[in-house]
This record gives structure tokens, sequence and C-alpha cells, in this order.
């Protein structure tokens, strides 16, 4: 009977255990967490004075850096005025010394001035009035050239530029001035002008000059040295043969060298058609090698007159190189059981052309002529009979851009594209122009689409190329661009009729003029009356 009672108080017993210890342990658990709240607070009320502190120490130097440079410009203004004060006896006195510092003026003084007759400043400080114009002989040239570096030094009046040292500074472009180096030092003339050759260099290269707090710079662009060789140009290419001739002409390979190669990204083969206006195409690329070599192939598909090029496009201090063109006269790929050939390619809208080959296997037979445009199927357009030979001739004047394949009893031709071009008449332009007067570009274009674009592009400054300044569409058959050249300069031109399904691109031939300075405007204060002085 005693025994449950016995067995039940022993877990009575661990809980009474159990809740003293925890009530023993309450107090010191709450006094350590105590303790470190405090620790805490006084570690944040200690970086918080820190920070005030160090915002004070930077207010602090502030100040004294702001009094110390208003004290600086003080004593400047007080010597300048001193200098301003001193200017008539520095006229006859002698010439201070002031040695020009590389990157910090370019002005040095003579070696030996007269005292009197030179009237060269009294001081370095007064030196630094003098200003200095840097010019090149050449904005771009090609790598291993040399330019001609040249400008002036204009002083105040009470202080000469003549026989003065002017050191010319030349680095990389788009580098800090610091890298510059000293290129060379030159003398100026009596009229403050100076002039020094530079060294041959081969990347985009910056010259500087400076004069005290004045500086100037001249930007010369440098593009690689592009060689390309191919087949000799006498040599006689054809374009890409259809399969149904039983070949495909070989792909025509192109090679050479850029110099300097080593930032040289990739090459791009170009092909302009004489047909085409000397429009040039991107037809392939290929890259080029660690020694500066490349190697490009293409499949010529148009025939007649094509230039080929290679332009370089470089990844580093150089600007895009091009090389001379290569001038070839491709040949339709021809069935040799029947040949297809034209008389012009292409010609201009009102032109006729003559079409003529050979059948070799059907001599004194008749041959058909089947003509489409660019949208149509082909269709009979004329017939003719062979000679003995089997040669045969057609007169066609298209009115737009056609595709002509001759067949016989036997054989077909491969397809013939005669290109039609517009006729257009460009008016002359006078030799010189005005900067700031709005010129006008006039002519016209036959056949004539209203709405029609004509364009009047300028050479680009690197000689690669043009691009469109101005445009106007075409009004019965004129058509008239107006444009501003805002700058002085000589400027070459052309005139171009982009080319569409019906008709092939249209280009002036190229043509120059000068554009001059506007001249000076000069006003006449009016007297009271509303008259100009001096009018009756």
């Amino acid at each position: 009977m005693h025994t449950p009672f016995r067995q039940s108080r022993l877990p009575l017993a661990l809980l009474s255990a159990a809740a003293l210890g925890l009530g023993l342990l309450a107090p010191v658990s709450a006094s350590a967490h105590g303790a470190g709240g405090r620790d805490r607070s006084a570690q944040r009320e200690s970086r918080e004075r820190q920070r005030a502190s160090r915002t004070e120490e930077r207010a602090t130097r502030a100040l004294q850096r702001r009094a110390a440079r208003e004290q600086q410009r003080t004593a400047r203004r007080a010597t300048r005025a001193q200098e301003r004060a001193a200017r008539p006896s520095a006229r006859g006195g002698s010439a201070g010394e002031a040695a020009a510092e590389p990157g910090a003026s370019a002005i040095e003084a003579p070696a030996a001035a007269a005292p009197a007759e030179s009237g060269a400043p009294a001081s370095a400080e007064a030196s630094g009035r003098c200003r200095a114009t840097i010019e090149s002989s050449a904005a771009r040239i090609t790598a291993g050239e040399t330019v001609t570096i040249f400008g002036k030094l204009t002083c105040p009046t009470a202080i000469s530029a003549a026989e003065r040292q002017v050191t010319v500074y030349r680095g990389q472009h788009g580098t800090a001035a610091s890298s510059f180096a000293a290129l060379g030092v030159a003398t100026t003339e009596a009229d403050g002008s100076y002039k020094l050759t530079s060294l041959a260099f081969d990347t985009n290269t910056t010259f500087r000059v400076r004069v005290g707090d004045h500086g100037a710079r001249a930007v010369v662009k440098v593009a690689p040295v592009v060689t390309l060789s191919g087949p000799s140009p006498a040599a006689t290419l054809s374009t890409v043969g259809g399969r149904s001739l039983g070949r495909r002409a070989a792909r025509v390979t192109f090679s050479g060298t850029v110099n300097p190669g080593a930032d040289a990204g990739r090459v791009s083969l170009q092909v302009a058609y004489a047909a085409t206006g000397e429009q040039w195409r991107t037809v392939s690329f290929a890259s080029v090698g660690s020694d500066g070599s490349y190697s490009v192939a293409h499949g010529f598909r148009t025939a007649g007159q094509a230039s080929v090029r290679v332009l370089v496009h470089m990844r580093g201090q150089n600007v895009v190189g091009a090389s001379e063109p290569l001038t070839y006269e491709v040949a339709q790929a021809q069935n040799p059981k029947l040949t297809i050939q034209s008389s012009a390619a292409p010609v201009t809208y009102g032109q006729s052309v003559t079409i003529t080959g050979v059948a070799a296997e059907a001599p004194n037979q008749t041959v058909t002529l089947l003509a489409r445009t660019r949208s149509g199927n082909f269709a009979q357009a004329a017939t003719a009979t062979t000679d003995a030979g089997g040669a045969y001739s057609f007169t066609q004047a298209p009115s737009q851009s056609t595709y002509y394949r001759v067949t016989d009893a036997k054989t077909r031709s491969t397809v013939l594209f005669a290109g039609v071009k517009r006729a257009l008449a460009s008016d002359s332009v006078a030799s010189s122009l005005p900067a700031g007067q709005q010129v006008a570009f006039t002519g016209t274009v036959t056949p004539a689409d209203e709405g029609q674009v004509v364009y009047a592009e300028r050479e680009n400054a690197s000689g690669i190329g043009f691009h469109i300044v101005a445009s106007a569409t075409v009004s019965g058959a004129a058509y008239s661009i107006a444009h501003m050249f805002a700058n002085a300069g000589n400027y070459v031109m052309r005139i171009r009729i982009p080319g569409d399904s019906a008709y092939q691109a249209t280009t002036s031939a190229p043509f120059s003029f000068a554009v001059t300075p506007a001249p000076a405007t000069v006003l006449t204060p009016e007297s009271p009356g509303g008259a100009t002085p001096g009018e009756g």
C-alpha cells in the first residue's frame, strides 16, 4: 500500500531541484546580460567620438588649404601688380632667365639676349603671357612617315617673340601629358614662327607646346602600311560557274601584310565594279596573323571590270588602313557549247547593247534570245541565225536591268546580266565657294521617278570612301541639293543615285572646289539721326 506513494515522491523531488536551480541561475544570466549591454554602449560611444574627431580634423585641414590658396592668389596678384608698375623700366632692362621645365613650360629665354634691343621679358613670369600655336603638315599619314610641326609664338607688344626657344613634346595619342617626351627645340623667326621636323612614327601621336598656363596640341592619325597581292592584272578571271556547267570556277586568293600588325584585328576584302559606280562592298573577311600576314579568298559572281582592295581594322593606336586597289576584268562564266557576252556593262538608260556568242554545235541554225527582269520569268525576246562558225548577234535596248539567256536546239547558255543605270547630268560648280553661304548642287535624272532620292556625298578625310552630307528628291526630272559649308578647306564631292530593283546605282565623276573663309562682318554704328556716318 505504501510503495506507490514512495515511488511518486521521486519525480516531485527532481522537479523541485530543477526549479530551485533555475531560480538561482536567473539572476546570474540577467547580470551577465546587463554587463554585455553596457560594454556595447561604451564601444558605440567610443566609435562616435572617433568619427567626430576625424570629421573635425578634415574640416580643419580643408580650411587650412583654402587659406593657403587664398594667400597664394593674393601673392600672385601683388606680384603681377608690381610687374605692371615696373613694365616701362623692364622694357629697357635686361632679360631675366626663364628656363622651361619639361611638361610645364615650353618657352625658354634666349641664351644671350641684348639688354636693350631684344625686347625680351624681364622674368619667367612675363614669358608666361606669350601664347603659341601648333599645327602639323598632315593630319593623317602612313606608318613610317614624318611630319613637319610648325606654329607661331605671339607675345604682348612689350615682349619680343623673336629668337625665342620653343620646346615641342610628343606622346602617344590618348596618354597622359606626363608621359610625353621632348621632340626637340626650335628657335622662333622674327615674326615668332617656328618649325620642326619629326622622326618617323607608326602610331597615333599628339604633339604639344606649352607656354606658361597656356598650351596647344596637334593630333596626327597613323594608318598601317597595307600590301595586297593577287593574280596578275593581265590574268583573265571568271565568275563562279553554275552546277549545270559541270564545274565551278576556283576562288581567287589574295594575300598581303600589315605593318604594324601587332594590333591588327582582321582584314575585309572589298570589291567595286565599274558597273555600279565604284561602290565598295565587303565580300570576305580574314584574320591577321601574329607576323602581320593575311590571306583571303573570293569567288566573283558578277562579270565586268572589278577593283579589289583590303581594309584593315586596327584594335590599338592606329586608324583603319587600306591597300592600293588591284583592277581585273572578270569574264562571264561560259558554257563552252553556247557562249554569251555583252558589248557593255552597264549601259546608260536609252543606250543599246549588243549580245554576241558562239553556238559551237549549231552552225547555220536558229538561236533564241530569252530575257527577264528581276521579278519576271524568261520570255522570248528575239531570234537569229548563226553563221557557218556558229556565231550569233542580237541588239537590245533594255529599259531597265535585264537578264539574258540564249538557247539552241540542244543546249543553253549561262545567264548574262545587263545592268542599266539612270542617266545623271550634273551642273558644274564654281571652283571657289565662301564659307557660311548656301550652295546648290543641281542637275537632271532620266528616267525620273517622282520622289527619287539624290545624294551629295563628300570624300572622307581618310581618302577611303564617301559619306552623305545632303540629299534632295527629284521633282519632274530635276534635282537641287542645298548645303552650307561652314568650314574653309578643299572639298571633294560627288552626286549619287542609289540603285534599286530596276536600275543600278549611278554616280557622277568626283569634283573638287575650295571653300574660302567667310569675310569678317564690320558693324558701323548709326548716327543719332539713324544714318550711317559718312552717308549723305
